[in-house]
C-alpha cells in the first residue's frame, strides 16, 4: 500500500511522536535527522523538540560514555531538553575537535622532521659524490703512475722518460697498495650514496601517507563550498542559520 503525503501529515501527534522514537531508538535517526525533520513544517517542528526524544538521543548517544551523565538524566524530572543536548554536543565535538587538532600537529610535526632528515641525507649524498670524485681522480693518477712505472722499464726516448719520471715521483712508493686502498673508499662511496638514496626513498613514502592523512582530517566540504558561493548565496546562508539557531 502507497502512502501519499497527504497521509503521512494526516497521522496524529502521538503516532509522528512514536515514529520518531522508535528512529532515534533503532539508530535509524540521529540528532541531523531530527532537526531537518524539524525545518518540515510548524507540527513537526514542534513534535521534534519534544524532551522524550531529546532524552533518547542523549541516552543513545552520550550515556554509555560518561556514567556522571546517566545519574543526571535519572535524577532530573523534567528530562533531558534540545537545549541540554545542544549543550553537551558542544561539548563533545569540542573535545573531538581538539583531539583532531592534536592528531594533524603530531602528523605535522612528525613531517617537518622527515623533511630534515631528507635534507641531511641529501647532503651527505653531495658530500659522498664529491668524494667520490676526489677518490676517482686520485686513483686516475695513481694508474696513470703505475703505467709510468712499467713504461720505465722499456726503452724510450729521454724527453718521455723524463715525464714518466716525474710522474712516478709524485705518487707514493707502494702504488699497488694506494690503489687498493682508493678502490676501498670509492666502494664504501658508492654504498653509503645507494643506502642514504634508498634511506630518502623510504622516508618520501612515509611524507606522502603523512600528507593523504593530514588531507583527509582538514578537509571541510562546507569550507569549499563557502569558498565557491556568491556573495548573496553567503548572506542567506547567515540568515537561515541564524533562524535555525534560534530554534
Amino acid at each position: 500500500m502507497a502512502w501519499r503525503g497527504d497521509e503521512w501529515i494526516g497521522l496524529g501527534d502521538e503516532m509522528w511522536v512514536h515514529v520518531v522514537e522508535m528512529g532515534v531508538g533503532n539508530g535509524r535517526l540521529n540528532c541531523r535527522d531530527v532537526c531537518s525533520l524539524s525545518m518540515v513544517c510548524r507540527r513537526l517542528h514542534h513534535l521534534s523538540g519534544l524532551d522524550c526524544i531529546w532524552r533518547k538521543l542523549s541516552e543513545r548517544d552520550f550515556v554509555q560514555a560518561d556514567e556522571s551523565l546517566k545519574e543526571c538524566l535519572g535524577s532530573a524530572s523534567s528530562g533531558f531538553t534540545k537545549g541540554k543536548y545542544r549543550s553537551r554536543f558542544e561539548k563533545v565535538k569540542a573535545v573531538k575537535l581538539a583531539t583532531q587538532k592534536r592528531l594533524v600537529l603530531r602528523l605535522q610535526s612528525c613531517r617537518a622532521v622527515l623533511e630534515q632528515e631528507c635534507k641531511s641525507l641529501e647532503d651527505c649524498i653531495c658530500r659522498e659524490r664529491e668524494n667520490l670524485l676526489n677518490v676517482l681522480s686520485r686513483f686516475k693518477n695513481t694508474e696513470k703512475a703505475r703505467h709510468a712505472s712499467v713504461a720505465l722499464q722499456l726503452w724510450q726516448p729521454q724527453v718521455v722518460r723524463t715525464m714518466h719520471e716525474q710522474v712516478v715521483e709524485q705518487q707514493p712508493v707502494d702504488l699497488d697498495a694506494c690503489r687498493q686502498l682508493l678502490k676501498m673508499e670509492a666502494k664504501v662511496c658508492r654504498e653509503q650514496i645507494t643506502r642514504s638514496e634508498r634511506s630518502i626513498v623510504q622516508k618520501r613514502c612515509i611524507i606522502e601517507r603523512i600528507d593523504k592523512d593530514l588531507e583527509s582530517l582538514t578537509y571541510n566540504p562546507v569550507k569549499e563550498l563557502h569558498a565557491s558561493m556568491s556573495n548573496e548565496e553567503k548572506r542567506e546562508a547567515k540568515i537561515a542559520k541564524r533562524k535555525f539557531g534560534q530554534t
